[in-house]
C-alpha cells in the first residue's frame, strides 16, 4: 500500500514538474531579482502597450504625465499575481490589473479609503488598498513586489494619508514626545511611532503592546518558547488610526 502510494506521488511530481517548473525560462540570480522588483513609468512611451488606452484621454488635453507604478507578475506554483499598474491622478488613486490582452480598472477617490495595510516580510512587500470606488462599491486592490523598491511608493501613500490632513510639514515636537516614554519598554518601535505621524496631527491616544511569548520546555535551564503575539502600537489621531506590528 505504501509502495503504491510513493509511486503515485512520484508521478504526480513528474507531471506537475513538466508542466510549470520544467517550462518555464532558466534566468539567473540577478535576473529573477529584477524581474520582482516595481519599477515607475515615467512617460506615456514607456506604458506597456496593454495600458495604453487608458493614458490616451488623460493626456488629451495636455495634463502632465501623472505619478505611475508598475508591478510585475508573479508566476509561483502556490501564489500567483498578476501584473498591476497604480497610478496617482491627485483626488483618486487608479489599479489596473492586467487581464491578457486587456485590463480591469479600479477608481479609488481619496476621500472614500478608508484604510490602506503595508506588509514587508524580508524581500515580499505587498500594499493593500481598501475602501468604495468612484461607482460606489466597497473594493480592495493588492500590490506585490521586492522590497527593495518600497520607495517608489512613498509618494502615493503620502498622498492618501496627506488627504485627510492640512498640513504637509514636520510632526510638531509636542507630539512626538509623546511616545519619549517607551525608550526603554521598546527603542525600535518608539521610533516607529515617531515616524508614523504626519505634520498637523494630534495624537489622542496611544497603545504599545509587548510581544507575548509562551513557553513550550525547559532543557538544562534554558526554556524554549513561540511568539504568540508579535509586537503591537496602536495610534489615534484626529485624523488617523495607526498600526504597526
Amino acid at each position: 500500500m505504501l509502495t503504491k502510494m510513493r509511486n503515485v506521488l512520484r508521478m504526480t511530481w513528474r507531471q506537475v514538474y513538466t508542466s510549470t517548473i520544467a517550462g518555464l525560462p532558466r534566468l539567473g540570480a540577478a535576473e529573477q531579482t529584477k524581474s520582482s522588483w516595481a519599477k515607475s513609468i515615467e512617460s506615456y512611451a514607456a506604458v506597456p502597450n496593454v495600458y495604453k488606452d487608458f493614458f490616451e484621454p488623460l493626456l488629451a488635453d495636455g495634463r502632465v504625465f501623472p505619478y505611475t507604478v508598475l508591478t510585475p507578475a508573479y508566476e509561483g506554483f502556490i501564489h500567483r499575481t498578476t501584473e498591476r499598474l497604480i497610478c496617482d491622478l491627485g483626488h483618486e488613486i487608479y489599479v489596473l490589473e492586467r487581464s491578457g490582452n486587456t485590463f480591469e480598472a479600479q477608481c479609488y477617490p481619496l476621500e472614500g479609503i478608508s484604510y490602506v495595510e503595508v506588509r514587508t516580510i524580508l524581500l515580499d512587500s505587498r500594499i493593500k488598498i481598501t475602501g468604495v470606488t468612484r461607482q460606489g462599491m466597497a473594493a480592495s486592490s493588492t500590490l506585490k513586489f521586492n522590497s527593495v523598491t518600497d520607495y517608489l511608493f512613498t509618494p502615493i501613500l503620502e498622498r492618501i494619508r496627506l488627504a485627510t490632513v492640512a498640513s504637509k510639514g514636520a510632526a510638531q515636537s509636542v507630539e512626538l514626545e509623546k511616545f519619549d516614554p517607551w525608550v526603554r519598554l521598546n527603542y525600535k518601535f518608539m521610533n516607529y511611532a515617531k515616524r508614523s505621524l504626519l505634520g498637523g496631527e494630534k495624537v489622542i491616544h496611544t497603545v504599545l503592546q509587548p510581544e507575548i511569548r509562551a513557553s513550550l520546555f525547559t532543557v538544562l535551564g534554558k526554556t524554549y518558547s513561540r511568539t504568540i503575539s508579535p509586537t503591537h502600537v496602536s495610534i489615534l489621531t484626529d485624523r488617523e488610526l495607526i498600526i504597526r506590528v
